[in-house]
């Protein structure tokens, strides 16, 4: 009896095929565990394919980057983000360091209000509501906090229907 030849078992293509495979995955895992900046956090927020976790964990890296930032944007969608999670104290923080008060008297320009909602309509129309208030336009401002009243009987945002309500007090 003859002995069969070996083949081999780690040929050229699956060598290649394997090394691409790996590199995927590498890339993949980099991208997954990343944490983003604030600003790349805020547009991926902003475009509405984070559901659950993924967005509270996004949310709350965009608190944590704030934290840390200087400019009203960044401030801005700290607070936003807050509010979003429901961390009174995170808001809290944040506020005052937009000016203190109800709400904030520091806002970014109109042209850096870009993506603030995150991504979130009752966000949005909150956003609005403070920003018309950082103007003294209280009709404008109690037309959004009727919005957000009215929208968090639908999607639950407790801590921006507390503030909405209070500021319509």
């Amino acid at each position: 009896m003859t002995p069969r030849p070996r083949r081999r078992v780690l040929s050229a293509p699956l060598l290649v095929a394997l090394a691409l495979a790996t590199g995927i995955l590498a890339f993949a895992a980099v991208r997954h565990f990343a944490v983003p900046d604030l600003e790349t956090a805020v547009a991926e927020l902003a475009d509405g394919d984070l559901d659950g976790p993924e967005r509270a964990a996004m949310l709350r890296v965009v608190v944590d980057r704030a934290a840390a930032g200087s400019t009203p944007r960044e401030l801005w969608a700290g607070w936003l983000a807050a509010i979003a999670l429901d961390d009174a104290p995170a808001a809290d923080r944040l506020r005052q360091q937009l000016g203190g008060g109800r709400f904030p008297t520091v806002v970014p320009p109109p042209a850096a209000r870009r993506f603030l909602d995150l991504g979130d309509p009752v966000l949005a129309n909150f956003a609005a509501g403070a920003f018309a208030e950082a103007a003294n336009d209280h009709p404008a401002a109690v037309v959004f906090w009727r919005r957000v009243v009215a929208e968090g009987r639908l999607a639950p945002r407790p801590l921006a229907t507390a503030l909405a309500q209070a500021a319509l007090q």
